[in-house]
């Protein structure tokens, strides 16, 4: 607070006293240093991504999902905040664009098993049942108990009338 006081124009003033306010849970001050670096210097995307998350955490989902589309267009190749996208995405029914959020995590880390079975679910949402099972089955070969998965997979089952394979799912995640 002192060096943004003695220096209103230091950028990285602004940014670390947004760090610490975010840290301790004053998001509210954390967005008002973000907002005031980005003032001074509007490309910076670790700036950008950490605004973005004390969006998402204050529940301004859409202004959140906004720095995040904005941030990947400078930077595409951020993994987490292609993550985030997904799964702001995700919450709002946008399933499409989830989708194709969670294809760019899993082109870019693999395994990553929260990607892959968020995959699946935006997936199975717009109707491509065969690609979702082959997501749901990718979480499985990394987590063999993925419960999350095995209901994927088991609703899958149900959906195609596959009787005896749902079954089997079942009495997999009764186990």
């Amino acid at each position: 607070q002192e060096a943004v006081r003695i220096r209103p124009d230091a950028k990285q003033a602004h940014v670390n006293l947004g760090i610490v306010e975010q840290e301790m849970g004053n998001l509210k001050a954390a967005r008002e240093s973000y907002e005031r670096a980005l003032k001074i210097a509007p490309d910076l995307a670790d700036v950008l991504y950490n605004l973005a998350s004390v969006l998402e955490q204050q529940g301004e989902k859409e202004e959140a999902e906004r720095l995040y589309v904005k941030l990947l267009t400078r930077t595409p190749d951020w993994e987490d905040a292609w993550f985030r996208l997904g799964y702001l995405r995700l919450q709002r029914g946008e399933h499409r664009g989830a989708a194709e959020s969670f294809q760019h995590c899993v082109r870019k880390r693999s395994p990553w098993p929260e990607a892959q079975l968020n995959l699946g679910l935006a997936l199975w949402h717009i109707g491509d049942q065969e690609n979702a099972a082959k997501s749901f089955e990718a979480v499985l070969e990394q987590d063999a108990h993925s419960i999350d998965a095995l209901r994927g997979l088991a609703a899958l089952a149900v959906e195609k009338e596959d009787l005896e394979k749902a079954l089997d799912l079942q009495a997999r995640l009764i186990e």
